[in-house]
């Protein structure tokens, strides 16, 4: 049961996706590193709870303060344990654990249980245990656990560190044959840091006990839907054997969805839905099959109600939505689209998109249906690029294909009405991050209805003021250099992987409202990006991988290491790059069209005051 979280964590890879000397580097650092087995662990027994808080301490010096992600609380429910460091010396040792119930946020109704303990000798598990009575009341207990290795190894799979991880299950396997379950975690672990795993699910699948077989065959399903392997993942469905365990039949049934060999969308629970990745290849296949086959898909998704702290689910559903959302409206059906749009969360990466949209939808026109069809969307892509210029007329296409372009009078009754809801929309857009192209697309499109309200001062005032904040962005996009990303890059490889914050790169929320710009204003959005934050990510096991071997008798394999680092290092660098020149793209794009507005503007206003003094 292990690896029902850790497979959340992987990064896309393709199925070959290692050089001979990366491979070569990290077989090394596994082989070097001893996988050594902590004393002391964290775990969970009772159901329906999640750890959501840890704390540790001893001599009123604290050792640990860690908030869980989604991620590792489900992998602690599902039997992972969480090393918890001893400092040497340390005599006695207090636990907190700050608990609730799995519906609750994770910051809601939390209950606190500590647990004093003199320092193990042996390999120790303190578990949250199920209560004894109705209120939780010494709910900590101590117990012994023959099998901590494995799942301490399931515990940093779950938590991005497959290097860790790998290197558990190598020391493991070098005193002895891994266990089942442990082979499994294995070949995770390897999938995760680039190696090709097919063989070793393959071989999995067919010598291992019946429930371990269908997890590898499932896993090889999954993994092959992510690399748009439709052919593999189709074979190893179809090989799955009827022993997997129940906790993972969602999984199943979300695969079968997105190959279309399952039950009908309706048919399917949220727990199925709710198997994020699963479902971004789900939701790119609905994009390019559209029809009604593909909507029926869209729909269920973007009704699915998944667990509070589970990111990744809640935005499969927003995108949904999105899909939705700008299908309804390239078809004229106003009133559906709103409906999509406004089942987009407010606060979630792609509400910039939503709130435009909805503002679009206010105001467009209703016409007979047409035959459904839905844009085709790279897996993972962000729903905000969906307004990305890729050509001289793809730019805001609903504002260009309005009715109002050409219209020089001014909106009254019903049509009045609809543009002072969608102003509403688009207003809101004005406090949100000017690199998101909802919001460069709201600059327009205020001024634009303000126009047709007769506003002509206030649309000149808010295209003057778009302009100014376009020129500005512009000119910041373009004084970054390749050796200024390059200087990024090393920082925040050499960082801590699993570091909350980047202070000290002066990453600030809201960079857009300083006065004072922040050196890496464009880092959080930079960071949103799927691949460029995978690249990330596998750079850091890189950089862990070349600790461990720095001190190597063998000088070319320290050097080999450090070699890697680099290459990859630069490979973000580059592809980071490229992305800041996308959005220098896309913001010139945006600001030539607002220029051109306010002389169109401009133009429009000269034309009013001649035809005022022509007039008898």
């Amino acid at each position: 049961m292990l690896l029902a979280a850790a497979w959340l964590a992987a990064s896309p890879h393709t199925w070959a996706a290692l050089d001979e000397r990366t491979a070569a580097v990290l077989e090394a650092a596994l082989a070097q590193q001893p996988g050594e087995v902590a004393t002391l662990y964290l775990g969970q027994q009772a159901e329906h709870r999640r750890i959501r808080r840890v704390l540790l301490m001893s001599d009123e010096v604290v050792h640990l303060d860690r908030r869980l992600s989604h991620a590792e609380a489900q992998a602690l429910a599902e039997g992972a344990l969480m090393p918890l460091p001893l400092p040497q010396g340390t005599q006695t040792v207090l636990i907190e654990v700050q608990h609730n119930h799995l519906d609750d946020a994770p910051m809601d109704h939390w209950q606190i249980e500590q647990r004093s303990l003199d320092a193990p000798d042996t390999t120790t598990s303190v578990v949250l245990a199920p209560p004894r009575w109705a209120l939780w009341r010494n709910a900590l207990s101590i117990t012994t656990d023959s099998a901590a290795l494995t799942r301490h190894a399931a515990f940093e799979l779950t938590a991005g560190r497959p290097l860790r991880a790998a290197a558990l299950l190598h020391a493991q396997a070098s005193r002895g044959a891994l266990p089942w379950e442990a082979r499994l975690l294995q070949a995770e672990a390897r999938h995760q840091l680039g190696f090709d795993s097919r063989a070793s699910w393959r071989r999995l699948g067919t010598q291992a006990p019946p429930d371990i077989a269908a997890q590898a065959q499932l896993r090889l399903a999954e993994v092959a839907l992510k690399q748009a392997d439709s052919a593999t993942a189709m074979q190893a469905l179809a090989q799955l054997q009827h022993a997997l365990p129940a906790p993972f039949h969602p999984r199943r049934s979300a695969v079968a969805l997105s190959l279309r060999q399952g039950p009908a969308p309706l048919e399917l629970d949220d727990n199925t839905l709710a198997q994020g990745e699963v479902m971004l290849a789900t939701l790119n296949r609905a994009a390019m099959e559209g029809g009604s086959a593909g909507h029926a898909v869209l729909e269920r998704l973007g009704s699915l109600t998944p667990e509070v702290d589970d990111e990744l689910a809640w935005s499969v559903r927003d995108q949904a939505n999105l899909m939705l959302g700008y299908s309804h409206l390239r078809h004229m059906r106003p009133t559906l689209a709103q409906a999509a749009f406004a089942q987009v969360r407010a606060s979630g990466p792609f509400s910039n998109a939503g709130r435009l949209g909805l503002g679009w939808a206010q105001i467009s026109p209703g016409g007979a249906a047409t035959t459904e069809t839905v844009e085709a969307l790279p897996v993972g892509d962000a729903l905000g690029d969906i307004l990305r210029p890729r050509g001289d007329d793809a730019t805001a296409q609903a504002r260009r294909m309005t009715p109002f372009r050409t219209v020089h009078g001014v909106a009254r009754g019903q049509r009045a009405e609809d543009l002072q809801r969608a102003l509403q929309a688009w207003i809101d857009l004005m406090g949100a991050d000017p690199l998101d192209p909802p919001v460069q697309e709201a600059m327009l499109a205020i001024a634009y209805a303000l126009v047709h309200l007769g506003a002509f001062e206030d649309a000149r005032a808010r295209l003057d003021r778009g302009v100014e904040k376009l020129a500005v962005l512009n000119a910041q996009l373009d004084a970054i250099e390749l050796p200024q990303i390059q200087m990024l890059a090393k920082q925040l490889i050499e960082h801590a992987a699993d570091a909350q914050s980047w202070d000290q790169l002066e990453r600030g929320s809201r960079w857009w409202r300083r006065e004072q710009l922040p050196q890496h204003f464009h880092l959080e959005r930079l960071l949103q990006q799927p691949a460029l934050a995978a690249t990330l990510q596998h750079c850091r096991q890189l950089r862990e991988a070349a600790r461990w071997l720095q001190d190597s008798p063998e000088p070319n394999l320290a050097q080999q290491a450090v070699a890697v680092v680099q290459q990859c290092q630069a490979r973000w660098s580059q592809a980071t790059l490229t992305q800041i020149h996308a959005w220098q793209h896309m913001t010139e794009r945006y600001l030539g069209e607002a220029r051109l507005a306010l002389a169109r503007l401009h133009d429009r206003q000269i034309d009013f005051t001649l035809n005022a003094v022509d007039t008898p």
